[in-house]
């Protein structure tokens, strides 16, 4: 079913890009400050990079509203794009509009989607999950969580027959043939009633493990948090580690575990100002990353190939690490701030969005090598704010004012 857009798809003339300009978003300029004192770093982009930007194939209007849009996905020869109170799918060549599906019940979502062969899942944020058939974007089923304390960002996971929701203080588990759900773990007291936050970025393993990391308040006020190692199917907490404090410049920082990614035989898990290896079986420390002050410090969320753990940092540096032993692989100075945004691992290439300066770079994911840094056209007066999509050779943004299609 083909629909009319609500603004006009404009196919714009080839190899348009700019260079990034200063965002529009205050609460960056913190720590924008940061990056003011020269530091140094293992690459640095320069002229021997090579700055190909890609081909922006169209681009669409969109509500403007959060400063930190859902982020799209593409699948099927199509990109899935919250706006404002529904999604839609557009054809990825051509920007049409394949259909809309209305979200009734909020006015803006502000969730996360994941998609498959059958359907596209929009998870928002601690209240539902709610699958849409992707052909014709009919509701199939609608999934309520109650009792929720708190509407955080986490991000659902999918094993393919099931999808994993952490909340503030359980762990949900919704089949994906009829939406029915169970809750496969409740956190031991001692976390549950102290806690603020469900586990950001939880884990899947290649076998039956789920590693969630959790962040909550100790009777002492301090904030800190565990990492759970526990068996999907049964819930059975299999192990329970924390990662003790770290001092930077004469300064504690407690750390809050955010993120972890599988690494065959270790979870990394990412904290602000350190990363550990933990051993899946047992539990054990293998190794343990604490970036340098200031220039890697603090460090934003992570993502892995299974080879190597990639995050960035407040002051404009992205790594690189060897899962297996924690040792740094590469580390590449950019410009602004990483500290909030998500890396996407696609063929040979890391994709991010520098949330700060609103600019997608690429880098070889083998070598740290700068291959592009581009933004929306400079006449859009636009500049890009969600993480990215990546996949059948386009790259899918959203911006201030737009949403934005590169051909890769």
């Amino acid at each position: 079913m083909k629909t009319k857009p609500h603004g006009t798809i404009h196919r714009p003339d080839r190899g348009l890009h700019h260079a990034a300009r200063w965002p529009g978003r205050l609460w960056y300029f913190a720590l924008l400050l940061l990056a003011a004192v020269p530091i140094g770093c293992d690459a640095l982009f320069g002229d021997d990079d090579d700055r190909a930007a890609p081909v922006l194939q169209w681009y669409l209007p969109r509500p403007q509203a959060a400063l930190q849009p859902p982020t799209p996905a593409i699948a099927d020869g199509s990109a899935f794009v919250p706006m404002g109170s529904e999604i839609q799918r557009l054809d990825l060549e051509t920007g049409q509009v394949q259909w809309r599906a209305s979200l009734a019940d909020v006015t803006e979502f502000n969730g996360e989607l994941l998609t498959d062969a059958n359907a596209v899942y929009a998870y928002e944020r601690g209240r539902w999950l709610r699958a849409h058939a992707l052909d014709d974007g009919r509701l199939l089923w609608h999934t309520p969580f109650e009792n929720v304390r708190s509407r955080a960002f986490t991000q659902p996971l999918d094993d393919g027959a099931q999808i994993f929701v952490t909340l503030v203080d359980s762990v949900m588990v919704v089949r994906k043939s009829d939406g029915l759900a169970r809750t496969l773990t409740r956190l031991p007291r001692e976390a549950s009633e102290g806690q603020t936050q469900g586990a950001h970025f939880a884990a899947l393993d290649g076998e039956d493990g789920l590693c969630l990391p959790v962040i909550y308040n100790v009777p002492d006020g301090d904030r800190h948090g565990l990492v759970y190692h526990l068996d999907r199917n049964t819930g059975e907490i299999r192990w329970i580690r924390s990662l003790e404090p770290v001092e930077q410049n004469g300064v504690v920082f407690i750390q809050h575990p955010n993120a972890c990614v599988d690494g065959g035989d270790v979870f990394g898990v990412v904290a602000g100002g350190r990363i550990v290896g933990f051993d899946k079986a047992t539990g054990a420390v293998v190794w343990d990353f604490v970036p340098a002050w200031p220039e890697g410090f603090p460090i934003g969320p992570a993502t892995s190939d299974g080879v190597r753990l990639y995050m960035g940092s407040a002051r404009e540096k992205l790594y690189a690490l060897d899962l297996s032993t924690g040792a740094v692989e590469w580390s590449t100075l950019t410009r602004g701030s990483f500290v909030d945004d998500l890396a996407v691992v696609r063929g040979e290439q890391v994709y991010i969005n520098n949330g700060a300066f609103g600019e997608v770079w690429v880098m070889d994911r083998r070598s740290g090598r700068v291959q592009a840094s581009f933004g929306p056209p400079s006449e859009y007066e636009d500049d890009f704010l969600s993480w990215i999509a990546v996949d059948e050779g386009y790259l899918v943004v959203l911006g201030f004012r737009n949403v934005y299609c590169y051909m890769l």
